[in-house]
């Protein structure tokens, strides 16, 4: 049973525990009022979606409507019911329906970790909707659209953003990696897919961040794209970065009164969750045999005895860039 499904039912029976102590209550004071509230219980043991219901569990909701519906009505039977009903319902299996919305292949590897738990996880059903993206002008029109549902390997087992609707997956969980929404210069994701139209009430959104960083420094630049304000949960790769995330997010509280709305609005008090990164996954992974080195870097990298030449690499970041242009 779906776990939202599961949670709608038990507040229910909750409910009808509630009705039936003033059921006991009306019963030959007021038929008027026991009346009322005998129909409203028959309303609500109507509305509750059995299709997933056990066939104990089917007999115990029959079993209550039999109760109710009786010319004696006993507020003791009733009440021994609903708890057997309830206690079914609690101890049944839940199941967690899990989106994920990759838009660049070439950060699948900041979800696959996440993504091989979910599909293994018998009570979880995972899906992978590849959602497209847009080049930018500079005057910050949408230009060329990107799609690049094709480049994932048939084992991933992807959906269509065409042919299905968030809204009808009804996950419980999305998992995001893109965090501009709108804000990013250069592209942007398909605006039906911002954060701020994802999150609401009965689902949770989870940014995974589509980078690690290589050090732990005050020089480092740690800044927020858009999509941390509205997330539920913002995954850290250490504590280090949990308070740099926390600091910002505090400095944008006290130099803005609409963010400081916006960023209660949406805080839970946990929104920074230090787990790693599955792009470490992926490396502890990862074998020399399954990526041989290509004839162009072998002569780069080795002599023509095949011994390793003294080599230096040099990772040039636009984070380097971004401080230059600011000076």
């Amino acid at each position: 049973m779906r776990a939202k499904d599961k949670q709608k039912i038990l507040k229910t029976v909750d409910k009808l525990v509630e009705y039936n102590k003033t059921l006991e209550k009306y019963r030959g004071s007021s038929k008027y009022l026991f009346d009322k509230i005998l129909r409203e219980c028959n309303k609500l043991v109507d509305e509750i979606d059995i299709s997933d219901c056990s066939f104990e569990e089917h007999e115990a909701l029959g079993e209550y409507k039999k109760l109710i519906n009786s010319p004696e009505y006993d507020a003791d039977l009733v009440k021994k019911v609903l708890d057997v009903f309830f206690q079914q319902i609690q101890e049944g299996n839940e199941t967690y329906r899990v989106l994920f919305l990759p838009y660049k292949y070439s950060m699948w590897d900041s979800f696959a970790s996440i993504f091989e738990a979910a599909k293994e996880d018998e009570n979880c059903e995972a899906y992978v909707m590849p959602i497209p993206y847009y080049d930018k002008d500079q005057e910050d029109n949408f230009t060329e659209m990107h799609d690049e549902s094709e480049s994932y390997p048939d084992d991933v087992g992807i959906i269509s953003w065409q042919d299905n609707q968030v809204d009808e997956i009804d996950p419980d969980v999305i998992f995001i990696h893109n965090p501009y929404d709108g804000n990013n210069r250069v592209t942007s994701i398909h605006p039906k897919y911002y954060t701020n139209k994802l999150v609401c009430k009965d689902q949770v959104v989870i940014y995974v961040p589509y980078y690690v960083s290589y050090t732990e420094d005050k020089e480092v630049m740690v800044t927020m794209g858009g999509a941390e304000f509205y997330a539920d949960y913002v995954i850290m790769q250490s504590e280090w970065y949990k308070k740099q995330f926390e600091q910002i997010l505090s400095d944008y509280k006290k130099s803005d009164d609409d963010l400081n709305d916006l960023i209660a609005f949406y805080d839970n008090g946990n929104k920074f969750v230090v787990l790693g990164n599955p792009k470490y996954d992926k490396i502890r992974s990862l074998a020399k045999s399954e990526y041989p080195l290509r004839d162009d870097w072998k002569e780069k990298l080795f002599d023509e005895s095949g011994n390793k030449k003294f080599t230096v690499l040099l990772d040039t970041t636009l984070e380097m860039l971004i401080k230059k242009e600011k000076r």
